[in-house]
């Protein structure tokens, strides 16, 4: 197939290794959310009595995923929708796409912090709950800086 008669305009081949695995991974991250939806209302229905702070990490993660979805869906429409069939776009990230990866660092950190308390609490070692705690907040600190 050739390329559109359009100034600026990339080849197909170009288009599928930039926009088809964007869509693909939108795709695999979107039913990565339909199982964390899942899990979270097998949860509330499962364990009423649990504790309120579990309770609050698990609304957390769910409403941090739900938002970074959000936010990606609109990243995607923008970059394949608004500026088909031009590349030009994914020179500069937009604020959408920006907060959807904070919003995605933020969740995986909100996690690690939970199973380093959860080893902490089951194992009762406390520098092995720390020493994880440490690195996950360290990765953190490395992914946003």
């Amino acid at each position: 197939m050739s390329s559109p008669s359009v100034p600026g305009a990339p080849d197909s081949q170009e288009l599928e290794r930039t926009f088809g695995v964007y869509f693909i991974g939108y795709v695999a991250a979107m039913v990565g959310y339909g199982f964390t939806f899942f899990q979270t209302y097998v949860y509330y229905s499962r364990y009423p009595k649990d504790h309120w702070g579990v309770k609050a990490t698990v609304a957390t993660i769910c409403l941090v995923d739900t938002a970074a979805s959000a936010l990606m869906s609109q990243a995607l429409y923008y970059y394949l929708v608004n500026l088909f069939p031009y590349i030009t776009g994914l020179v500069e990230f937009t604020q959408t796409f920006n907060a959807e990866i904070g919003l995605a660092v933020f969740g995986n950190w909100v996690v690690q912090m939970f199973y380093a308390y959860r080893i902490w609490t089951l194992s009762k070692n406390v520098i092995l709950g720390l020493v994880l705690a440490f690195i996950a907040t360290a990765a953190f600190g490395g992914w946003t800086g």
